[in-house]
């Protein structure tokens, strides 16, 4: 993966991926130029030949040099141009396809806080964005800068053979042309990368509104929402209005400038035919000649302002890259090796924000095989602590430590296959069930997926689908029901079959009926495994061998369920607090648990 996080830097370095192939193109357009700028230079002999007085000769005799000249140039630039187009079938296709995998390869390797934190459509159009304008940048200079600026060149010297006052008047023109446009592209490819980073939020924005479309609808909040989305809306016209109303007043100038080269190319030829130092001949050439070379120039100065705007776009896009992997694995980094899966933090120290830790100095062990539960109010840190097993953040000094290896020396592939989560709210792709279920195990067999769907309960319901296995669940699997949607995580949990494993309160979406049927899977699930269970509602604990009570980031008490509740102890006065199975809210808590102090 590059690490170039600058437009110019990064294409250059996909550019030398491909020189090659790149280098074919560059030789093609030269031929296509030379054609472009010789052509008029065979029509004003053809057409000076036929001023001439009639010679004894055939006409073959007397226009055989235009003739094989035009011809010969239009053949080679029909030549090129076709290897030009077949050359381009195979290259642009791997060209974006190399790019794409590289940019989301380094996007994948990014923190679980750093997916959390970002809107999931402004992150996919990024990836979109970044080869879609790679690809047309290089088009734009190939053709429209590298291919022109051959031409202007080579048509100064054809030009010349009429009058160098022709030549003068092109330079003057094509540098008061290129000026104008030079001087504003700066300005443009800020605008540009100032609206494109507005135009990303409001992707975002309508990405995630139409993710949560189900839910707009429940709360009836359509009007809310078409308000809201228009604050970005607004924000994006206002910013697409600044940067293309640069646009129009470089245009106003340039076709200024043009307009004045045209009389002054007419006067002359006019003024030179009439004095005697042009021949009849000039005037298709040196017409050809600039007329054709203004429209290249002029296409060239558009294609100037596209690639500076298109340059916008990708310099908004590179942020992907330009943001540093907050967890990453160390030089060196060796695969975890689990031979038991005992639990071990030492003195860890670890806050979401600086100067404000969650944890400090946090010690706690988890022996091999043992069933411990986490309990606490809302922000007591236990999802914290369940979150930096799975080495979601690292600490900010301490360790964690599994069968004796600190989580941070070892890669983070290796350390999050031995364990399996199942969160609360479950993660399904848009794919089908069976697709969903074997993520757990690549490469599962169709009994292994049927097998760990009964022991989640969920093999019948899957059965009665229209599609059975291969129905698709939809976006994040809402065409299930939640409960559906949990035991499809479970089965997920036990194809996996990891020697640790975490649950978030797994249970929490299922009735009570179904409940029970998957906590006894649950318990063969647990047989030999290292089991931490985030619990909001307690009556889930009771197949915990020890309870872990948390408070204000410490660990303020522990020990079996039974001799917890022997005592006025804190999770005592947790289970007395319960409602309708649950801890109460934040304000409640703060409430009571001052009363009892």
């Amino acid at each position: 993966m590059t690490t170039h996080h600058s437009p110019r830097a990064f294409l250059w370095h996909y550019v030398k991926l491909f020189k090659g192939r790149f280098l074919a193109l560059f030789l093609c357009l030269l031929i296509w130029a030379l054609n472009e700028s010789l052509f008029p230079y065979f029509i004003k002999l053809m057409v000076d030949e036929v001023q001439a007085t009639a010679a004894p000769l055939s006409l073959w005799e007397r226009f055989r040099l235009p003739i094989l000249g035009a011809g010969g140039c239009w053949l080679a630039m029909e030549l090129a141009m076709r290897i030009y187009g077949l050359i381009e079938v195979y290259l642009f296709p791997q060209f974006r396809a190399r790019m794409r995998e590289d940019v989301f390869a380094w996007v994948k390797e990014h923190s679980i806080d750093y997916f959390t934190s970002n809107l999931a459509g402004s992150l996919g159009g990024k990836i979109a964005d970044i080869p879609k304008s790679s690809q047309s940048i290089i088009e734009d200079f190939f053709w429209n800068i590298l291919g022109v600026t051959f031409i202007f060149v080579v048509s100064l010297g054809v030009v010349a053979q009429a009058s160098l006052i022709f030549t003068v008047l092109m330079v003057i023109w094509c540098a008061a042309h290129l000026s104008i446009t030079l001087y504003y592209l700066k300005d443009i490819e800020q605008k540009t990368s100032t609206h494109y980073e507005s135009l990303a939020k409001l992707n975002g924005e309508t990405v995630d509104i139409i993710g949560n479309a189900v839910y707009m609808k429940l709360f009836s909040r359509e009007p809310y929402e078409t308000r809201r989305l228009k604050i970005f809306q607004q924000d994006e016209v206002e910013k697409s209005i600044i940067a293309n109303w640069i646009l129009q007043k470089v245009n106003f100038l340039r076709g200024f400038v043009s307009l004045c080269f045209i009389f002054a190319t007419i006067y002359l030829l006019l003024v030179g035919w009439q004095a005697g130092w042009l021949t009849v001949g000039d005037f298709p050439l040196v017409a050809m000649s600039s007329f054709n070379l203004m429209g290249s120039i002029w296409q060239m100065s558009m294609a100037l302002l596209d690639t500076f705007r298109d340059m916008g776009t990708l310099n908004g896009a590179l942020s992907l890259l330009r943001e540093k992997h907050k967890v990453q694995d160390r030089v060196g980094a060796v695969n975890l090796i689990l031979h038991k899966g005992e639990i071990e933090f030492k003195n860890a120290v670890f806050g979401y924000r600086k100067n404000d830790p969650i944890f400090s100095g946090l010690s706690a062990r988890i022996a091999p095989h043992e069933k411990v539960g986490l309990v606490g109010f809302s922000g007591s840190g236990k999802t914290t602590f369940v979150n930096l097993i799975l080495r979601a953040y690292d600490l900010a000094s301490g360790q964690i430590l599994i069968d004796g290896q600190d989580i941070a020396t070892v890669t983070q592939s290796s350390l999050r296959e031995q364990i399996t989560l199942i969160p609360q709210e479950p993660g399904l792709f848009h794919r089908s069930i069976r697709e969903n279920i074997a993520y757990g195990k690549l490469g599962a067999s169709q009994d292994e997926i049927e097998e760990a769907a009964r022991m989640a309960h969920c093999h019948e319901f899957i059965l009665n689908l229209e599609n059975g296995y291969e129905t698709v669940v939809g976006e994040r699997g809402l065409k299930l029901s939640g409960g559906q949607r949990q035991r499809l995580s479970i089965a997920r949990a036990f194809l996996k079959n990891s020697p640790i494993l975490l649950l978030d309160e797994a249970t929490s979406a299922l009735d009570s009926a179904t409940e029970k049927e998957i906590q006894e899977s649950l318990a063969r699930l647990m047989v030999n495994k290292t089991v931490l269970v985030v619990a909001h509602r307690l009556s889930t604990l009771k197949q915990m061998s020890r309870i872990i009570v948390f408070h204000k980031g410490k660990i303020i008490e522990e020990g079996p369920q039974e001799k917890l509740m022997a005592y006025d102890s804190h999770f005592a006065h947790l289970w007395s607090l319960q409602q309708e199975g649950f801890l109460p809210d934040k304000d409640v808590q703060r409430a009571r648990v001052k009363k009892r102090a």
